[in-house]
């Protein structure tokens, strides 16, 4: 299990080198984010890097076989890491669709985050793998 702002800087470096492998699933996995909703397909400018970002943490956990931890919900904190604090409202729009499953009774991203079976069979498809 992996916290998801170590994910976050884990995957940064990834997104400026080329692996063809692991940008096809950081594409397909922005698609899957975008056409659901998740993130704003109008707002690239803005939060573009931030959308990569995000996919690429939910690729990298899928990789390595972690589940996601999520260790606070402070925008203060998550601000002070250098972290966009709209990433609370996208993991807790995750949940909601049952893209992350969350322990949490209230449905919201807190604690231990797992993938969903819809999400790990698209990264886990042939195609993406080629």
């Amino acid at each position: 299990m992996k916290d998801i702002i170590k994910l976050l800087e884990e995957v940064s470096p990834k997104l400026d080198t080329y692996d063809a492998r692991f940008m096809s699933k950081l594409e397909t996995m922005l698609a899957i984010l975008r056409t659901s909703g998740i993130i704003s397909s109008t707002r690239t400018a803005r939060y573009g890097r931030w959308h990569q970002l995000l996919a690429g943490a939910l690729v990298l956990a899928y990789d390595e076989q972690e589940d996601l931890f999520v260790s606070t919900r402070s925008a203060g904190k998550l601000h002070a890491a250098g972290i966009t604090t709209r990433l609370t409202q996208w993991l807790d729009a995750l949940c909601e669709r049952e893209y992350l499953i969350t322990q949490s009774p209230s449905k919201k991203a807190e604690g231990r985050l797992s993938l969903s079976d819809f999400l790990s069979l698209y990264l886990a498809d042939s195609r993406v793998d080629a």
